[in-house]
């Protein structure tokens, strides 16, 4: 039996071996999760149709929780360096709805906001050159294109629909997480990102029906003066590592 676990652990250790080679070449991710908007991105419904406004863009932007998908390239500045230069592109969807009753016929109230983002940065690896676990952390500019829709639905009519003028924002990514490694050329990772979408560009609009802007600057509507917006979010994500040129 001692020799049969001695013979078991020297199978685990090559196997080991195999896999905790150098760091590789290039690592492509591929990831999904859930995002959850901060304010000023996140906000409530009133308790009746009637404390709604005409757009999605007077308060807060009304938003309650959404779902990312993504991928990510990671290429070390050179071999067997910790740090990677970074190339991403997200998908962000962020949405509420409110249904309210009503005895002439349900209202219901829908509003969405999708944000895709190209990033480009540095990320640094925390592991040795050889390990099945390698936590890392980055930093990314982004470029975040904005688009949406603000629906209300009044009974049996037909919905009417508002729609959010495509808008370009600058902005920074921090992200951070693990990789464990399955194998040469996959591994499993798990992380987090810190999403500030329009730190650069904010600008305020005033609306066109049906058409409505982003209006993240300071802005005044009929002598009352809001503030500007931070479009902020935090998004927890799982996915596959994939090793190149190890």
């Amino acid at each position: 039996m001692i020799q049969k676990n001695y013979v078991f652990l020297i199978i685990i250790s090559i196997f080991l071996t195999q896999i905790t080679f150098a760091q590789p070449h290039g690592t492509v991710q591929l990831f999904g999760g859930y995002t959850f908007p901060l304010p000023d991105l996140k906000g409530e419904f009133g308790d009746s149709p009637g404390t709604l406004t005409l757009g999605p863009d007077s308060n807060t932007y009304f938003t309650k929780s959404g779902a990312v998908y993504g991928i990510e390239v990671m290429i070390p500045i050179k071999h067997h360096s910790p740090i990677n230069i970074v190339g991403s592109l997200l998908a962000n969807n962020i949405r509420q709805e409110r249904l309210y009753p009503d005895t002439a016929g349900n209202f219901k109230v829908e509003t969405s906001m999708s944000i895709t983002t190209f990033g480009l940065g540095v990320e640094y690896n925390f592991a040795g050159k050889k390990t099945i676990f390698y936590p890392y952390a980055g930093i990314l500019l982004t470029l975040n294109l904005f688009s949406g829709k603000f629906i209300t639905t009044a009974g049996l009519l037909d919905p009417t629909t508002l729609t959010l003028q495509t808008t370009v924002r600058g902005g920074i990514q921090i992200t951070g997480g693990l990789d464990y490694v399955l194998h040469n050329n996959i591994g499993i990772t798990l992380g987090l990102k810190y999403s500030y979408a329009n730190l650069i560009g904010k600008n305020a609009t005033p609306d066109v029906l049906p058409t409505y802007y982003l209006n993240d600057g300071e802005r005044t509507d009929q002598g009352v003066v809001y503030p500007a917006r931070n479009i902020t979010y935090l998004s927890i994500f799982g996915g596959f590592s994939f090793y190149f040129g190890r």
